[in-house]
């Protein structure tokens, strides 16, 4: 019996005196917009890389391209352009504590898709961890000379999620 009221004492007691909110945490934001500073800025474009569900704990990361920091084009084939494009998955994933295993779903836009390609957009997907995975082929991209553009969703801890709150 003690044991019972010593914790409703505690629970009327945070309800009445609750513990102060971090100075700088965001706890009403249903959806949080993150730029990494390890992919493009592309907020002048008007977007963000990722926007997370901070309620569900998923991250949607934007159609990723073989860009580099600076906004360079890498790479002229697909076997050239996608591994660029992994890497700026696995930065996006980074940025949102997840890795491969956490990949709920990948969508992949290629440019003229011939089923000569398949076999390097398979290995592609392998290395990112087999994930549910739909293909589908573009007449064109955003700039003329990307062959490839793929985008995820991503589980996320919520314990990533309250840290990427108070970021």
């Amino acid at each position: 019996m003690r044991f019972c009221a010593f914790f409703i004492c505690v629970f009327l007691i945070g309800a009445i005196f609750p513990a102060p909110a971090r100075a700088g945490c965001r706890w009403g934001k249903r959806v949080l917009f993150i730029n990494p500073p390890t992919l493009l800025d592309t907020s002048a474009l008007g977007y963000s890389q990722i926007s997370v569900d901070t309620k569900n704990a998923v991250a949607y990361v934007s159609g990723q391209v073989s860009f580099n920091l600076t906004g360079s084009i890498i790479g002229s084939t697909l076997a050239e352009q996608l591994p660029v494009v992994e890497k700026n998955l696995r930065l996006a994933m980074e940025a949102v504590g997840a890795g491969n295993d956490d990949i709920l779903r990948l969508s992949m836009y290629v440019k003229d898709y011939q089923q000569a390609d398949l076999p390097v957009i398979s290995q592609s997907v392998v290395r990112l961890g087999r994930p549910v995975a739909t293909l589908i082929s573009t007449p064109a991209l955003a700039l003329d000379p990307l062959l490839v553009e793929v985008e995820i969703t991503v589980a996320v801890s919520h314990k990533v999620v309250r840290k990427l709150k108070c970021a």
